[in-house]
């Protein structure tokens, strides 16, 4: 779930650049690229002490990950909508 929602994230981002439903980049976005190397990053340090609590980390990271994926899309289609009234 962790890898589907991390490259939901980039796909939607791309597709939504390539369909020219936006013309300049997506920020403000939430959980962006950093902030899931962060959580990676975390992950792996807490498995090399308390392997159980990684578990705990890595289903954390997956529902916020996917959260970013639904959320990037709908700012996508929002960001689309606007350009497409404004035209």
């Amino acid at each position: 779930l962790y890898i589907f929602g991390a490259m939901a994230t980039t796909y939607a981002k791309a597709a939504a650049k390539e369909e020219e439903l936006i013309s300049e980049q997506l920020t403000g976005r939430f959980f962006e690229r950093a902030e899931r190397m962060i959580g990676l990053f975390v992950l792996i340090v807490v498995l090399a002490f308390a392997p159980i609590y990684a578990v705990y980390i890595l289903a954390s990271l997956a529902i916020i990950v996917n959260i970013s994926a639904v959320h990037t899309v709908y700012i996508a289609i929002k960001k689309g909508e606007n350009s497409q009234k404004q035209q």
